[in-house]
């Protein structure tokens, strides 16, 4: 047991004092005969304050005790506040590792399901290939079949006209005048049938010209009529992409050219005339280009035509 400079010398005190009890008891056993009279007041000073000095001793010997044992016991405390924060910090790391193998367990899952997501779509994608490709063969024989039919009958047409010529020439010396007739008939016929071909080919042309036109006009006019409403459903589908006050660049109006896809997709915004302000058409080119995908006319033709030729319009903030 260690102990302090200030106990150390308590106790050497106290032994000290022992040792002058112990001599003075000692030297009084071997001085031979009587001892002088000492009057009892001088002998009752000296033995009181050793007892005195003694119990001083004692008391400080059972406080150091008391002191010792109470740092024992809060190094005792303290070593077990000690073992507990380890055993906290350990079952933190102990769940912090499940924690973590939890997590690298679910990344690995979400990889395993990602892979067979992945290769789902290359199995679909492969399989849309194959039907594509099937449909393709499947047109291409179509096709070749037709050819090979109208060959087959260009031929046969081709050998009944020979077979008709030899029985034409077989007449030919029983009937001259009968064929030369005939045949100045049939140019004139042929030259019918000529004719009325041009004619009807005249006017096929010119019916589905009129129905081209027609179709076009048909279509401009819905275009038009869709225009406003359009316009304004992009109008208030932009403005919520508006991100100054109200009020700000009041007044101030810009026309833009849009280019679209069918998805409504913003291609490509160009200022077609300016406001004045180049920061106004700036942001107002910005602010459309931020609003895609913008509202589609639900006419397709409209919406088809709407992405083709490209579309105007007028920006300009609500006051």
């Amino acid at each position: 047991m260690r102990y302090d400079p200030h106990t150390l010398k308590a106790i050497g005190l106290s032994l000290a004092l022992h040792a002058v009890v112990a001599g003075a008891f000692l030297f009084s056993l071997s001085l031979p005969g009587r001892l002088p009279e000492v009057p009892p007041q001088d002998t009752d000073q000296p033995i009181q304050a050793v007892a005195v000095d003694s119990l001083a001793v004692q008391q400080e010997m059972e406080r150091l005790q008391t002191k010792q044992a109470a740092e024992r016991a809060a190094e005792e405390r303290r070593r077990q506040e000690l073992a507990e924060q380890e055993r906290r910090a350990r079952e933190a790391r102990e769940r912090e590792e499940r924690r973590l193998q939890e997590l690298a367990r679910q990344q690995e899952e979400l990889k395993r399901q990602q892979a067979q997501e992945t290769e789902r779509l290359k199995k679909l994608q492969a399989e849309r290939a194959a039907a594509e490709e099937a449909k393709r063969k499947a047109e291409e024989e179509a096709r070749l079949e037709r050819e090979r039919k109208a060959r087959e009958q260009a031929e046969r047409k081709r050998l009944e006209e020979e077979r008709r010529k030899a029985e034409e020439a077989k007449r030919k010396a029983e009937e001259e005048h009968r064929k030369a007739e005939e045949a100045k008939r049939r140019a004139e016929e042929e030259r019918r049938k000529a004719e009325e071909a041009r004619r009807k080919a005249e006017e096929e042309a010119k019916r589905k010209a009129e129905e081209e036109a027609r179709r076009a006009q048909e279509l401009q006019r819905r275009i038009q009529g869709a225009v406003p409403g359009w316009a304004n459903a992009v109008k208030v589908h932009v403005q919520r992409f508006w991100a100054l006050p109200p009020g700000s660049y009041s007044g101030r109006e810009t026309l833009v050219e849009i280019r679209l896809a069918l998805n409504g997709t913003v291609l490509g915004v160009r200022t077609v005339r300016s406001s004045g302000d180049p920061s106004f058409d700036r942001l107002a080119e910005a602010t459309i280009q931020k609003a895609s995908p913008l509202p589609m006319p639900s006419d397709p033709e409209v919406a088809k035509a709407f992405a083709s030729q490209g579309v105007q319009f007028i920006f300009k903030p609500s006051e």
